[in-house]
């Protein structure tokens, strides 16, 4: 299988817009019925979201749910902090993700394990995003 891989860069704070700007950019990935790995490049967040953002996420993660786990091959989260990985990862575990994760502070194994989630041997060619402090792409 080859799934499309999309990159999606956050900027240093996260609130409830920009979790609606995310949750609205993957409901159009779903609404392709395309299977897609998303690789979310979060090294620019400064700390965790905020109690309301966390809340907002998990309502709709668990609206999403089936459609995540039948198109979203696999997710891949990029921290700068390696406390702010621990404390999601420790989120993780209280509310499993539908999909393979992937959490690291390291961008290029972050791509590495992407491109094999996808069932690419290279690197695709560029990556798709569009919202808060979108517009990174990925060198082909």
């Amino acid at each position: 299988m080859t799934a499309v891989l999309y990159r999606y860069v956050l900027g240093a704070a996260v609130n409830e817009q920009v979790i609606r700007d995310f949750t609205e950019q993957v409901e159009d990935y779903l609404r392709t019925k395309v299977p897609f790995v998303l690789l979310i490049d979060a090294e620019k967040l400064a700390s965790i979201p905020d109690a309301m953002s966390r809340n907002a996420l998990a309502t709709w993660l668990e609206r999403v749910s089936p459609d995540v786990a039948r198109y979203n091959v696999a997710t891949a989260i990029v921290y700068r902090s390696p406390v702010v990985e621990l404390l999601i990862r420790a989120l993780s575990w209280f509310a499993p993700p539908p999909n393979p994760q992937f959490h690291t502070t390291d961008v290029e194994a972050a791509e590495r394990w992407c491109v094999e989630q996808c069932g690419q041997e290279s690197r695709p060619a560029s990556f798709i995003g569009q919202t808060q402090a979108i517009g990174d792409s990925i060198p082909p």
